[in-house]
């Protein structure tokens, strides 16, 4: 029927939260009734800058150069192992979705992960000063050292694959925990391009030497033991929630705000024992 005047109803799905649980994904409703027309505008908020926007972009909680620089697209379609669950789950893709607005997608792309694409995957040195070599280290074995990188940025990138998966509702990153108040000081940060301390989550980057025996795959991440861990094809990243239990390999693999940095070359054997550590499962004999 015919309303004279105006009417605005509003509704919040799962609730409006601050600190943007990963299990919420929150959108506002807006009907407005114009001379006897509803209209229906759905507004979603954007977990970084936490305002409203008709639309979202579809954001990858772990780059797709990540998949593709591993190798997990070599043939077509990537794999997905869900240990929890027991099953392979193909993809095209990864995983994405509707977290960021246009504006905000745009920013962390150009800030940090076009920085992280000419680091580790188009093989173009991000600045000029910029090195690496491979060494063998008598206390840690075979690294790559970096060096004359830029630390804000790689070390902002790293964080902001940790924090889009700890919000993230989609189940495969269900395992993902970090405590609420560590994830608003990573938006905020992460919206304002604060720089992050070294002591802000160490992280240890390891590369595992597979043999023919398995395909690349991506197992499906999880924190425990105050770590949170990605395998992604043949790469291991570390996150270490408190900084206290950081041990002395971590410490010397860590991004430092000298632009330094290593990668660990990890053979097959103690590759395989690390899985079986973190993730409880042995990746060479599925």
């Amino acid at each position: 029927m015919c309303i004279n005047l105006p009417r605005f109803e509003f509704k919040v799905r799962n609730s409006f939260r601050t600190n943007f649980d990963k299990t919420k994904h929150t959108t506002v409703y807006i009907l407005a009734v114009f001379s006897g027309f509803l209209i229906k505008l759905e507004y979603m908020i954007c977990k970084l800058c936490l305002n409203n926007y008709p639309k979202l972009a579809d954001s990858h909680i772990i780059p797709e150069f990540e998949y593709l620089r591993n190798k997990i697209f070599a043939k077509g379609d990537g794999a997905m192992f869900d240990f929890q669950r027991g099953k392979i789950k193909k993809s095209r893709k990864g995983e994405y979705e509707k977290l960021l607005c246009l504006q905000c997608e745009s920013n962390v792309n150009k800030r940090y992960e076009s920085y992280a694409l000419k680091l580790f995957y188009d093989g173009s040195y991000p600045n000029t000063n910029f090195s690496w070599q491979k060494l063998n280290n008598l206390q840690f074995g075979t690294v790559l050292h970096y060096s004359g990188v830029n630390y804000h940025k790689l070390k902002s990138y790293l964080l902001l694959n940790l924090w889009r998966s700890a919000i993230s509702s989609r189940p495969f990153f269900e395992r993902i925990s970090i405590p609420e108040e560590r994830l608003e000081s990573m938006r905020v940060k992460l919206l304002e391009n604060i720089p992050f301390d070294e002591n802000d989550f160490a992280i240890s980057i390891h590369s595992f030497e597979y043999s023919q025996r398995i395909s690349p795959t991506i197992i499906q991440p999880a924190t425990a033991e105050d770590i949170s861990f990605f395998l992604i094809g043949k790469t291991f990243y570390l996150y270490h929630h408190n900084d206290s239990k950081v041990n002395d390999e971590t410490i010397f693999l860590t991004p430092k705000e000298n632009g330094e940095f290593s990668v660990q070359i990890v053979p097959e054997d103690r590759a395989s024992q690390i899985l079986n550590r973190y993730h409880k499962t042995d990746i060479f004999n599925l």
